[in-house]
């Protein structure tokens, strides 16, 4: 989701981030994460963005019973509003009013993937294209995304980059378990 908002805002970097957690089910797991989070991030253009994420607490979107089908988006601005989620879009803006429609997320995301690949391709043959996933990109959403962690452990906010103290999952188990 991080990517996302990353991707719709000329690929900006987190400065800060306020967080919480709840939950530790998946803490002992290969991908060790809080069951629910939720965060205001603020980035270096001045946007703002409120995300909410995990497989308990985020709200479902649709009757489909995977913890992978319920995401969406939701972007604000000073002439409107766009809103995409898995199964459907909509948005208000003043020159075309409201619309909205509906779509099937498989078709949208063989669309995304391909999309991805051929960047790749651009990359390669151009290094002025960027891969829009590039590890640079990535590394700043990951050190939100444990941003978001030792700000629910601290209860403050947390200037980005920054460097993670050791034992921080520990710590998470400690709280959550």
């Amino acid at each position: 989701m991080l990517q996302l908002v990353s991707s719709y805002i000329d690929n900006s970097r987190p400065v800060k981030v306020f967080g919480q957690v709840s939950g530790g089910e998946h803490l002992d797991s290969a991908q060790p994460s809080p069951d629910h989070a939720t965060a205001s991030v603020t980035y270096a253009n001045g946007v703002r963005a409120l995300v909410t994420f995990g497989t308990k607490g985020s709200p479902e979107i649709s009757d489909h019973e995977s913890v992978f089908q319920h995401k969406r988006v939701r972007v604000f601005g000073k002439r409107g509003f766009v809103h995409w989620w898995m199964y459907g879009w909509e948005r208000n803006t003043p020159t075309d009013g409201y619309s909205r429609g509906a779509h099937e997320y498989g078709e949208q995301d063989v669309l995304g993937q391909a999309g991805l690949t051929e960047a790749m391709f651009d990359w390669l043959d151009d290094d002025e294209k960027v891969h829009p996933t590039h590890l640079e990109q990535s590394l700043a959403e990951f050190n939100t995304i444990l941003g978001i962690y030792h700000s629910a452990l601290t209860h403050e906010p947390v200037e980005l980059p920054f460097d993670p103290p050791d034992g921080l999952i520990e710590s998470l188990k400690t709280l959550l378990l």
